[in-house]
């Protein structure tokens, strides 16, 4: 419903906010998607992936998401951990 009240939004108010909506949403998605899959191999392999294209590779994924920056998400290969370089919108926990 974020996107159809960003999209659909006449006030300026309004706009931003359901923007911050949409942004937010779209990081916690993907940052939950990826960390899930790297799990996943992790138990079938027993280790965390070299790289995220692993999980391409392997056919885990059609494609890594990318930020809403359209940069591509951090990982670290020893932790098993994805982040974001890109900030929030909204503060988190509101």
């Amino acid at each position: 419903p974020w996107l159809e009240i960003y999209q659909t939004a006449e006030s300026d108010y309004v706009r931003p906010i359901s923007f911050g909506h949409v942004h937010d949403l779209k990081i916690e998605i993907d940052l939950d998607r990826l960390q899930r899959h790297v799990a996943a191999w992790r138990e079938r392999t027993g280790a965390f992936p070299d790289r995220l294209e692993r999980l391409v590779e392997e056919g885990l994924l059609p494609a890594l998401p990318t930020d809403p920056r359209q940069r591509p998400y951090k990982y670290d290969p020893a932790t098993g951990r994805v982040t974001c370089s890109t900030p929030f919108t909204l503060k988190r926990g509101a």
